[in-house]
């Protein structure tokens, strides 16, 4: 009789313990599907912002063609283009890690 209750409580365990895997399974898939979907929604909100056509319509080519030539001269000699470009990739390096982090460090 004690063997026999003892081989119901192995084999209650076993199967609990069958579930519990599965159950941790299934619960990693739903995260998956979770990421997947909100990574989803990430590229499509990302792909609804509309193309910023200021730039390709010469904003800033008719802003710097109105200066004067020597303010011009005096950016272009000072290296005032490759500061500004890396001052702006410093800025898009520090928002992408603010994003992908969510805001965190």
């Amino acid at each position: 009789m004690i063997d026999a209750i003892s081989d119901f409580a192995t084999w209650l365990m076993d199967v609990l313990g069958a579930m519990v895997d599965d159950l941790i399974e299934i619960l990693k898939d739903v995260a998956i599907w979770v990421y997947g979907q909100v990574t989803e929604l990430v590229v499509a909100a990302l792909e609804a912002i509309p193309d910023f056509d200021a730039l390709a319509a010469g904003v800033l080519q008719s802003a710097f063609g109105s200066m004067d030539s020597g303010i011009i001269y005096l950016a272009q000699a000072s290296g005032f283009g490759t500061c500004a470009a890396i001052v702006g990739t410093g800025y898009a390096a520090y928002w992408i890690r603010r994003i992908v982090t969510l805001g965190k460090f």
